[in-house]
């Protein structure tokens, strides 16, 4: 029979173990929001790059975010447009060309270090020009990602709207695509699908229930914070994610989005003040151009240096981590928009003014706020 001293010291060492394990797990997790570096981290690296991502991860960027579009042959791509014109040496839609064809393309044609979106502009300077950076595909992305330890989190977004090319209002396109292929990399756990196109992440939900969602929205449609909550707690997906510039993104909003039990990640959010703004709002994630900026801003170390290993072997100079600082570029506007022109969902110039979202998807849209409304104040009454 073991003493009542020697069962007493077990169970103190049990509980010094238990305590330490907490510690231990509770220090791991990032104090604030989530840092999601958008596109990669594209104000320090060519966006929708491995180069991009590789160096978020090496920052310490929480999530990675990312593009996805269909090519001519099927294979899911990462880039952001379309078309090719913006980032790469290429010209035409994605989709007119097979994965091969891609892969001859130069993604970091157009990237100026410090500028968040890319533009055709010979006047800037582009060292890392001609280096062999390509556009990468889904499949190689989620090869590397599984390598990660931890993994981060991953942020998919399905590219589907109606202003761009090869708009598909069924939403079936991309997600049929994804959703095997997430299931097949093990990183399914890992990953949330957005969307701006409300079909997109209910086909997601519909081929498999278990991979979050996340549901884009902008103000520059006409849709509010609260709308897009009161959509995602009526069709059960998993995340909010209102443009930054959304007028009722704000305490109330943030406040509602906890109590639904629903993590709200702005977008996209790259001037200092405005990450200090929502911080302090409690916002669970903030997806930026300039992830080593935020990192600053939460207190969080991360290595000096912003620049990928490939932008210091080019001899290119220091590049400041946050938008405007004293040796980086300041960009087009702090919105990454040209002046004067319109701006995409998350920042890339628009050919033309965004038109609003129209037809089946908008009334299927309207409807179901309209009823998540009801749904979430019987939640905020609990």
């Amino acid at each position: 029979m073991i003493p009542r001293c020697a069962r007493s010291a077990v169970w103190f060492g049990a509980l010094l173990v238990a305590m330490w394990v907490l510690a231990t797990s509770a220090s791991a997790q990032p104090d604030g929001p989530l840092v999601s570096a958008h596109r990669g981290g594209a104000g320090y690296a060519p966006e929708n790059t491995m180069v991009a991502f590789e160096n978020a991860v090496r920052l310490g960027a929480d999530v990675l975010e990312l593009d996805v579009v269909l090519s001519g042959d099927s294979e899911l791509v990462v880039i952001h447009d379309s078309t090719l014109d913006r980032t790469t040496d290429c010209t035409g839609e994605v989709a007119g060309r097979t994965v091969a064809e891609l892969a001859e393309c130069d993604a970091a044609h157009w990237f100026t270090p410090g500028v968040a979106t890319t533009v055709n502009d010979e006047s800037a300077e582009h060292p890392l020009r001609g280096t062999g950076i390509g556009i990468p595909t889904l499949a190689e992305f989620l090869v590397w990602a599984a390598t990660l330890e931890p993994v981060p989190e991953l942020f998919i977004e399905s590219k589907n709207l109606p202003t761009e090319g090869g708009f598909d209002p069924t939403g079936m396109a991309i997600p049929s695509v994804l959703v095997p292929q997430l299931q097949a990399s093990g990183l399914a756990e890992h990953v949330a699908v957005l969307a701006f196109w409300p079909a997109d992440i209910e086909t997601v939900k519909a081929l498999d229930p278990r991979i979050r969602t996340h549901f884009l929205t902008t103000h520059e449609f006409g849709q509010t914070a609260l709308q897009n909550l009161a959509y995602v707690t009526a069709r059960g997906h998993d995340m909010s994610g209102p443009n930054q510039q959304s007028p009722d993104l704000n305490e109330a909003y943030v406040e509602a989005t906890h109590a639904a039990g629903v993590p709200t990640v702005p977008w996209t959010v790259d001037t200092s003040q405005r990450m200090d703004e929502l911080i302090a709002l409690g916002v669970d994630g903030i997806t930026t151009n300039y992830p080593g900026c935020l990192l600053d801003r939460l207190g969080r170390s991360r290595p000096a240096d912003v620049r990928p290993p490939e932008l210091v072997a080019a001899g290119h100079g220091a590049v400041a981590a946050c938008l405007g600082e004293a040796g980086g570029a300041t960009g087009p506007d702090t919105d990454g928009a040209e002046p004067g022109r319109g701006s995409d969902e998350d920042g890339a110039p628009d050919p033309q003014p965004p038109l609003p979202v129209t037809g089946g998807g908008a009334i299927a849209f309207a409807l179901t706020a309209g009823f998540g409304v009801v749904v979430l104040a019987r939640r905020l009454r609990r």
